[in-house]
């Protein structure tokens, strides 16, 4: 599994026909907009809140999509097709959506805060700045994932380079993004 070189946030034209998917999708990307916020205000507390309710609603707007599609063509066609299984074996949207599960309900996964560098292109030209912002802490199958969980070893290894490169908004807006691409990929197919 390559590493993530470019951060998405979803496909255009992908929820736009589902009223209640886009709703949280949308609400998933004002919780990662108040991540970043907050820890860069270090106000690490209410920025760990927004990282629960991001992870929370990016799990909704997945979950909202059955009833859109069967709302939008009378039937659950999404359920079991190709492009919902497909979406649920990408390691990111699959780990993502796990992740939920421990952040939500128990205190394991709290998201650790530290520094990152970015490059930042304007006006002024090029130049390196700090940045601070929550990261996954990493994650092991013996804590977070059962053997049931379908979660390879690869798969959370490939993530934990993840989480260290990346912090959790980006991490979920990408997640968007993949679970986007299906999506939009279904509708073309089903001429929603």
């Amino acid at each position: 599994m390559k590493d993530i070189q470019v951060i998405g946030t979803f496909q255009r034209g992908s929820f736009e026909l589902l009223e209640e998917s886009m709703d949280r999708l949308r609400s998933c990307l004002y919780f990662c907009d108040e991540i970043q916020k907050y820890a860069i205000e270090q106000n690490d507390l209410k920025a760990r809140w927004y990282f629960r309710a991001s992870l929370s609603s990016y799990q909704s707007a997945l979950d909202n999509i059955d009833g859109d599609i069967k709302r939008t063509v009378g039937e659950n066609t999404w359920d079991k097709s190709e492009q919902k299984k497909a979406m649920y074996s990408h390691p990111l949207v699959k780990i993502l959506s796990k992740s939920r599960n421990f952040a939500v309900h128990s205190s394991r996964l709290k998201g650790v805060v530290k520094d990152y560098y970015v490059t930042v292109m304007d006006g002024k030209g090029e130049r390196v700045e700090a940045m601070r912002s929550i990261f996954f802490e990493e994650l092991h199958s013996k804590e977070n994932f059962r053997d049931a969980s379908s979660v390879t070893s690869d798969e959370l290894e490939w993530f934990n380079r993840q989480a260290v490169t990346w912090p959790v908004d980006l991490l979920i807006r990408h997640g968007l993004f993949q679970a986007s691409t299906f999506v939009h990929h279904f509708c073309a197919v089903n001429g929603i």
